[in-house]
């Protein structure tokens, strides 16, 4: 852009002309006058292409639109005082993160000579209309943002509409956000989604003398919004294919984590073992608690001619408890091996000692240890679960003595993903020779023992 500026020293004018390229123009005048420096002038911007501002929002892309603002200048140098409107019309833009791309846009901000504030505007996406509207002062505002059926997610993971009624309030004890938000349409595939986060550093990691860490001030937002899932809210992903519904009311408060108060109903079928599991009376429950830690109450079964086995999984999303029950009613191990064979544990055989895996991973618990043996004592392996250093946490664990001397095991991470080959050959009474294979490494150790 070019400027060309003229300054009266005397009069006490000042005036400017700004080029914007293209085609976009800046012309400002001000005048003071008088032993209390009374000020008048005005300002006009005008911008016939948007896609200038990219730069400074880079979350949109394909910006265009114009822009066009007329206000003047009043009151003192020490108590200026700003006058008129700025208006947007023909915005369009996309949002390449979530997919959307909005068109029709218009937005009219206006200011009184007093200092009241007025904002209107509105917007499309998907065919929804999101309108908004404003009154206040810059220290009090109040905005208010309706709309139906707007398309908020466009992504091969998520297609989500929405229909929010929500007030947007700023004073000067903070933010205040409330009203509700109705999705009556959202397909998600967990699958698809994008890995959340960055990786973390391992906590064996201590970075010495490292300086404190400055924690910001938590921003004074407070929430109270009433979420409402429509009839047609899909969830599909990590074998489940369902449908959510029910309300939950979150609210969030400075300094706190974002706690729900609710009930979500699940619905649907969960795939596992290669048996489609029926979700019956399954609900997520919040009062009160945070919102990645809901209360479950949850079951799936798996219908067979002449018995039910199921699972029950009660606890919270952080600390699961899982039940194996069956109807009939019967011990947990035959309804476990019902559950993911289909058979009684007497029909069992030994080639079939992989379903200790899927019983492991779908038990989860201290409990299910005994459980496990149990199994494996009837198909002629050793089994367990238990925490297992080199996979990370919590492992099943299948091996077998394929001689006195020679035993040979495999362990696979049950909450974390890993697997380990171990071979151990008694060379003597007081020496072993160890090895072990992983995917991150190859491990050979010879033990002496002693014995007193």
């Amino acid at each position: 852009f070019s400027v060309h500026a003229a300054i009266g020293a005397r009069s006490g004018r000042f005036s400017a002309h700004a080029a914007l390229l293209p085609a976009g123009t800046l012309d400002a005048n001000a005048t003071l006058s008088g032993a209390q420096q009374t000020l008048t002038g005005r300002i006009r911007l005008t911008l016939p292409q948007l896609h200038m501002i990219e730069p400074f929002v880079p979350q949109l892309a394909r910006v265009e639109g114009t822009l066009s603002a007329d206000f003047a200048l009043a009151g003192t140098l020490r108590a200026p005082a700003l006058s008129g409107a700025a208006n947007v019309s023909g915005f369009t833009a996309e949002l390449p993160l979530l997919g959307l791309h909005f068109k029709r846009g218009t937005m009219k901000i206006s200011r009184a000579a007093k200092g009241a504030l007025s904002v209107t505007g509105s917007v499309q996406s998907g065919g929804g209309t999101l309108a908004m509207q404003g009154a206040g002062t810059t220290q009090d505002f109040a905005l208010t943002l309706k709309g139906q059926n707007i398309l908020a997610a466009d992504l091969p993971a998520a297609r989500v509409r929405v229909s929010p009624d929500l007030r947007f309030t700023r004073s000067a004890t903070g933010y205040v956000l409330d009203g509700s938000v109705l999705i009556p349409k959202a397909q998600v595939d967990l699958a698809k989604l994008p890995a959340a986060g960055a990786a973390r550093s391992s906590p064996d990691v201590v970075i010495v003398n490292a300086p404190p860490l400055a924690k910001p001030a938590p921003l004074p937002l407070r929430a109270n919004v009433l979420v409402q899932l429509g009839a047609a809210v899909k969830l599909r992903g990590f074998g489940l294919d369902g449908k959510l519904s029910g309300q939950l009311h979150v609210d969030e408060q400075p300094g706190r984590a974002p706690s729900g108060r609710g009930e979500i109903g699940v619905s649907g079928t969960y795939r596992a073992y290669g048996q489609d599991l029926t979700l019956r009376r399954s609900r997520l429950l919040f009062a009160g608690t945070p919102l990645d830690n809901p209360g479950l109450d949850l079951t799936a079964e798996r219908v067979l001619p002449d018995v039910t086995p199921g699972l029950r999984i009660t606890g919270t999303a952080q600390r699961p408890v899982l039940l194996v029950f069956s109807t009939p009613a019967m011990q947990q191990s035959e309804a476990l091996s019902y559950l993911i064979t289909g058979k009684p544990l007497s029909a069992l055989k030994s080639s079939q000692g992989n379903m200790l895996n899927s019983a492991a991973q779908a038990l989860g618990s201290a409990g299910s240890n005994l459980l496990v043996k149990e199994i494996g004592a009837r198909i002629g392996v050793d089994a367990s679960v238990g925490d297992n250093a080199n996979l990370g946490g919590a492992a099943l664990t299948v091996g077998k003595y394929l001689s006195p001397r020679l035993y040979v095991g495999y362990g696979v991470g049950l909450f974390t993903p890993g697997q380990i080959v171990t071979l151990r050959y008694k060379l003597s009474r007081l020496f072993d020779f160890e090895a072990q294979s992983s995917a991150l490494y190859n491990r050979f150790s010879l033990k002496y023992r002693v014995e007193k």
